[in-house]
């Protein structure tokens, strides 16, 4: 992170648990897109964490909001498959 990378793909990875920590970064050095795809095709099950992150950000609602709409239909069940 310190390296100021213009393409934050080799960053983007979960294996060391630092999701609200790139987050931040990515945040707060305007690569919304690349907190898009990582929360849409890395890894959707972290979308709490990246979340409660920016909101600790101060991010905008609408960016929020888009980014947990974009997930909503990953985490829905079907009421059938439960018992």
């Amino acid at each position: 992170m310190e390296a100021k990378l213009p393409n934050a793909r080799p960053l983007i990875s979960d294996r060391f648990g630092y999701v609200s920590d790139l987050t931040h970064y990515l945040y707060w050095n305007n690569m919304l897109r690349y907190i898009e795809g990582y929360i849409q095709k890395g890894n959707p099950g972290n979308a709490p964490l990246v979340v409660g992150q920016l909101l600790d950000d101060e991010c905008p609602e609408d960016f929020i909001e888009g980014l947990i709409l974009s997930v909503h239909s990953l985490f829905q069940l079907n009421h059938w498959s439960v018992r």
